[in-house]
């Protein structure tokens, strides 16, 4: 079987605090068209083999589709499913354009890709929610890509609550800085400095139910993380920061812990003369 996993931006992102290995955030998360494309296919051959066309991913345990499909493979089991699913073995091929470490939810739509795909082929009919709690056990994005679409993440992120979709403005994604791990750009984060926007997250979350504009509601977009643009260690990602503002976008803003960065636009023509003058002299940029 074959399955996209798309990519997501966040369009509000509050870092409220920390409580012991997690911290506590509201995010609206949006899904972009963006994706990797996941094949999941039964062999005879024991255990989880992965492959991929990217040098670098780990295609061992490390990876996140393998924390999936073991994870279903344990379900499976304990749901009492056929012998076949215990004793076949499974090979999974993952096609990439969504970067690596990127801010965008790769890994983690790669692994929600997995499980619906096995969902499928073993027939455990498992809901949407049952697969958002098992996919909590990979990671904190990894429930919104169970289903997509708009949807706002509280708790660590993964508490996912839908909500009406909307239809983005033209945007791009650029990205000129090298990934910090999520871990060390949490350290970065003064606290002091965030959770200070949660009102406009929440405005903006009314603003969906009552189906105001969107580009009124594009005034509310932002995320904590920016507060650590200024750091030495966050130069390059600045300077794209700039350089988008500069662009004639209406909204700039990174998308998780970064480094990509999402600037969106009243119009097309806009959209495309902003692309053309990045083209080439950026690490990655997708419209």
């Amino acid at each position: 079987m074959q399955i996209k996993a798309y990519a997501k931006i966040n369009l509000c992102l509050d870092v409220l605090k920390k409580e012991k290995k997690y911290h506590r955030i509201r995010t609206v998360l949006q899904q972009i068209g963006l994706h990797d494309v996941v094949t999941v296919k039964e062999t005879d051959a024991a255990g989880i083999a992965i492959e991929c066309d990217v040098p670098g991913v780990p295609l061992d345990r490390r990876n996140t589709v393998y924390k999936a499909a073991l994870i279903m493979k344990q379900y499976a089991g304990q749901a009492g499913a056929k012998d076949h699913v215990s004793k076949k073995g499974l090979l999974i091929k993952i096609q990439k354009d969504i970067p690596v470490a990127s801010g965008l939810g790769g890994a983690s739509s790669d692994a929600a890709a997995v499980m619906n795909a096995l969902n499928k082929i073993w027939k455990l009919k498992l809901t949407p929610a049952r697969l958002r709690v098992l996919a909590a056990e990979i990671g904190m994005d990894t429930p919104f890509f169970i289903s997509g679409g708009t949807a706002l993440g509280t708790h660590y992120g993964e508490k996912i609550r839908p909500l009406a979709p909307i239809k983005m403005p033209p945007f791009l994604i650029a990205i000129d800085g090298q990934k910090k791990s999520t871990v060390e750009m949490y350290h970065l984060l003064d606290l002091k400095k965030t959770g200070r926007k949660k009102d406009l997250t929440e405005y903006f979350v009314g603003s969906l139910k009552k189906n105001k504009s969107l580009t009124q509601a594009c005034r509310n977009f932002h995320n904590d993380f920016e507060t650590v643009l200024f750091h030495k260690k966050m130069a390059s990602t600045r300077q794209l920061y700039k350089k988008l503002l500069r662009s004639g976008a209406s909204v700039v803003l990174m998308s998780g812990s970064g480094p990509a960065i999402c600037s969106l636009y009243k119009n097309e023509d806009t959209l495309n003369r902003a692309y053309e003058n990045l083209a080439g002299k950026v690490r990655f940029l997708w419209k």
